[in-house]
């Protein structure tokens, strides 16, 4: 807890999911300070200085996280002598996904904790970057060949970090207006200001506690914030959030008041030459509308409409 040195951030993330988890003060241990020896013998028998680490079997088709890693990989995408040319033929594959670097508890603690709490935990938790850089290397992706006993691995690229993945896509951030965000919806920019909650600017109390204690500054909170996916401008926004943002803006935005605005920004993107693809993508094509004019009334449109008169 938080008498240890380690032990601040895991209060404040993890002690109202369950304070029986903690150890009691150094004082009630009969020490009369806190001492790096102390510390490291209790680590030494097996207390934690950090979340939990565990790994989970995601084997189950329909797991949200294994489509989006299918969905993220390169094609063809090679697992030992076998080439997969596209997600449709390993959609179709059996597959095995195991050996997932989890965290004990971390859904509930994004979705409970203190948000100051985890963008600090971000801050100093050096996997992070590992996680961003290198993916999930302990991670076993593998198809099963027909009439073959053995399993073959994914070989020529990193499976994805599922706890970046978490970090990054559920509605944890608080942003300017009062609500929370998901990181990968969220940009550093001023002008994000005139566009949220659609996407969102993070608003961060740099006089909370747990910051001051930690002595961290805007720099570091900045830094943190980019390493789970916030953007320093919309040109960054990645495909699938950007394709996320326009399938929520008819919800977000039933008057069409920024949409305008919106439509402007996102697709002024230096990357507009690039050809999209992915899930995010396909489900927009099918599903989404935008706001257009027609005989005088603004409205939303299906965009399968407008795609199909243009193909």
């Amino acid at each position: 807890g938080r008498e240890y040195k380690n032990g601040k951030i895991l209060e404040y993330l993890y002690a109202h999911i369950n304070p029986a988890s903690f150890v009691t003060s150094p004082e009630r241990l009969g020490f009369s300070e806190l001492s790096n020896e102390i510390e490291d013998f209790l680590c030494w028998i097996g207390v934690n200085k950090n979340l939990r680490y565990l790994t989970t079997d995601m084997s189950s088709y329909g797991n949200d996280f294994l489509e989006h890693v299918m969905f993220s990989l390169k094609y063809p995408a090679k697992f030992g002598e076998i080439t997969v040319e596209n997600i449709s033929e390993l959609k179709r594959a059996t597959k095995s996904f195991k050996n997932i670097t989890n965290i004990d508890d971390l859904e509930q603690i994004i979705t409970t904790s203190d948000p100051h709490a985890i963008l600090c935990w971000i801050a100093v938790n050096a996997d992070i970057d590992l996680w961003r850089i290198e993916g999930d290397k302990n991670a076993n992706f593998e198809i099963w060949p027909p009439h073959k006993q053995y399993g073959r691995r994914l070989s020529n690229q990193p499976v994805l970090s599922y706890p970046l993945w978490l970090l990054k896509t559920m509605k944890w951030l608080p942003i300017e207006g009062g609500v929370k965000l998901s990181p990968n919806k969220c940009c550093l920019a001023r002008g994000a200001k005139d566009i949220s909650p659609i996407i969102g600017f993070p608003a961060i109390d740099m006089g909370h506690s747990l910051i001051k204690e930690l002595n961290l500054d805007l720099t570091a909170l900045r830094n943190a914030l980019i390493r789970v996916g916030v953007v320093t401008d919309l040109d960054e926004l990645p495909w699938d959030s950007f394709y996320e943002v326009l399938l929520e803006i008819p919800n977000l935005d039933p008057e069409g008041t920024k949409a305008r605005s919106i439509y402007r920004k996102l697709f002024g993107r230096s990357e507009s030459d690039v050809n999209p693809a992915g899930e995010r993508y396909n489900e927009f094509i099918t599903k989404g509308r935008m706001l257009g004019k027609k005989k005088g009334e603004v409205k939303y449109y299906p965009i399968k409409q407008l795609y199909y008169l243009e193909n």
